[in-house]
């Protein structure tokens, strides 16, 4: 049980990662890659050269890192960080709620609205992220991990 709660915590940061990694690299692809993600309004500030489109994402391209390397020291692979458990059943939790909106995205598309299978996508995705590391944290939940698996 150990190396399968390690498994998935460290799949959980590879998520958090991908998505870190796609913030980091979406203001180097230009104006239409905001759009793409979903974000028009940061779409019209980069078209008119704004920097703050760029800000943001590497904010948040640091706060997906920063989850990710949270997943990798709770499953025992970096240095144990204070506080984490805590920190990520609410990452956990967050993620989930953003996947949820999987249900109401569905709902619009089998209504005909202009709801686009990206969308949906983004919200799988968050929400097999949030399962992942939500489900390892229940499974660790009675198991030290950052020095029981250091003998995995």
């Amino acid at each position: 049980m150990e190396l399968f709660t390690k498994r998935l915590l460290i799949i959980a940061s590879i998520g958090h990662f991908i998505v870190a990694m796609l913030h980091y690299v979406m203001p180097f692809l230009g104006p239409w890659a905001y759009a793409y993600f979903g974000a028009p309004e940061l779409t019209k500030m980069a078209e008119a050269g704004s920097q703050l489109p760029a800000i943001e994402a590497f904010i948040l391209a640091i706060i997906f890192s920063i989850f990710g390397f949270m997943g990798l020291s709770a499953a025992g692979i970096i240095q144990h960080l204070k506080i984490i458990r805590n920190i990520l059943w609410v990452v956990g939790s967050i993620y989930m709620l953003r996947g949820l909106l999987v249900i109401v995205q569905i709902y619009l598309l089998a209504q005909g609205t202009e709801t686009q299978i990206k969308d949906i996508i983004y919200s799988l995705v968050s929400l097999v992220i949030g399962a992942i590391q939500l489900l390892g944290l229940w499974f660790s939940r009675d198991v030290k991990l950052s020095t029981q698996f250091n003998k995995v």
